[in-house]
């Protein structure tokens, strides 16, 4: 649960990247947003498989 609490949390602050108030300092920063939001995607991608398999194991 812990897993999905922390993937969705994950995904709301990703999407201040893309509110218009932040735009300027998204241009201004672009390569560190950009490595920011590619950790963001790759550890919500990690805690959505580690949840799916535990599900897995659940139902076996």
């Amino acid at each position: 649960m812990l897993y999905a609490v922390l993937t969705v949390l994950l995904v709301a602050v990703g999407c201040f990247a893309f509110l218009p108030r932040f735009k300027k300092t998204i241009e201004r920063y672009s390569v560190g947003v950009d490595f920011i939001l590619t950790l963001l995607a790759t550890l919500a991608g990690v805690l959505v498989s580690i949840v799916r398999n535990k599900l897995k194991k659940r139902m076996s």
